[in-house]
């Protein structure tokens, strides 16, 4: 939308369809709990507990439709709201431009404020092309029906690849003299790894806010901490149960960028803290309020075994 406003014409150029749903860009419960006084602390946190339980029951945008409702039914709402807002489109340019092969919530859903990003394309200073690119030429893209699409400057937003170690990026990083190789690790209560001391890292929600799990992680550590420090801990690692854990659980994430990195990431479990963190009010308790010793999680004075170092040239940049 904001290109749309210093631009002559925006086209958007997309494979196919994506999720993108109106959202207000108010929210009720802050603009009341403003209004009583309270501080933004108290706000934030009135905030966040009607999310969780709107989240929880499917709610994202619009009014709350409850989680009686079936996902193709909540599909076809969410879609209704998007086709009043783009009446000039026929119904095929619709189908072609803004109803997604995949089902919702198999994907990255985008929220537009206030619906922002349809208002460019009512007013005519935007639109879209749904076509897979052949070849760039001299004045643009020229699709494979054969559509060409005339432009001066095109801002690449696809190809996205995620790093091939996480959650180490780029850092080199050895356990026991061992370099850390991401796909032969299990990931621990969605924010430890097997085999890998002293260490949390963040994966935070699909399909609710991002931050919300940040926060649970981040009071889990300094659950960590207080144990090991009231257990005279120097080190604390997950390790992997005597039978193993098995085929790690299905993917059911459909993104190209997800599934094209897959085979490098470190996997969930099925069972036990092994399993993937993915309804709030549950990891909550799982995070914040369950018992933080579990067969799996070792507690260790003894750093010698199991010391993760960094490269030496990591060391020689902090």
């Amino acid at each position: 939308p904001s290109m749309a406003g210093k631009a002559k014409h925006v086209t958007m150029v997309q494979r196919s369809p994506t999720w993108i749903l109106p959202v207000p860009n108010y929210d009720i419960t802050a603009g009341s709990a403003l209004e009583d006084g309270v501080g933004l602390e108290e706000m934030h946190r009135r905030v966040r507990e009607r999310r969780a339980e709107e989240m929880s029951n499917g709610d994202f945008a619009g009014p709350p439709l409850g989680k009686d409702i079936s996902l193709e039914e909540r599909s076809q709402t969410y879609l209704k709201w998007v086709r009043d807002l783009v009446p000039h489109l026929s119904d095929a340019e619709f189908q072609k431009h803004f109803v997604p092969k995949y089902k919702l919530w198999e994907q990255r859903l985008c929220a537009s404020p206030d619906g922002d990003f349809f208002v460019p394309l009512r007013e005519g200073k935007a639109s879209i092309v749904t076509d897979h690119i052949k070849t760039f030429d001299e004045t643009g893209i020229l699709m494979e029906s054969g559509e060409h699409v005339d432009c001066d400057i095109v801002a690449a937003a696809t190809g996205l690849n995620l790093h091939a170690n996480a959650p180490m990026a780029d850092i080199r990083v050895n356990v026991d003299g061992k370099p850390y190789v991401a796909s032969e690790h299990r990931i621990f209560r969605d924010c430890m790894l097997s085999d890998v001391p002293n260490f949390m890292f963040c994966i935070g929600y699909f399909n609710i806010s991002w931050t919300m799990k940040v926060d649970l992680v981040g009071k889990h550590l300094c659950r960590i901490l207080t144990q090991m420090k009231e257990t005279g801990s120097s080190m604390v690692c997950p390790r992997l149960p005597a039978g193993g854990l098995g085929e790690p659980p299905a993917l059911e994430v459909s993104s190209s960028y997800w599934v094209r990195n897959w085979h490098l990431r470190p996997k969930h479990g099925k069972t036990g803290s092994w399993q993937p963190l993915v309804t709030y009010e549950a990891d909550r308790h799982t995070l914040l309020e369950a018992p933080i010793t579990d067969e799996c999680l070792h507690f260790s004075s003894e750093l010698s075994s199991g010391d993760l170092t960094a490269s030496t040239d990591l060391r020689s940049r902090l």
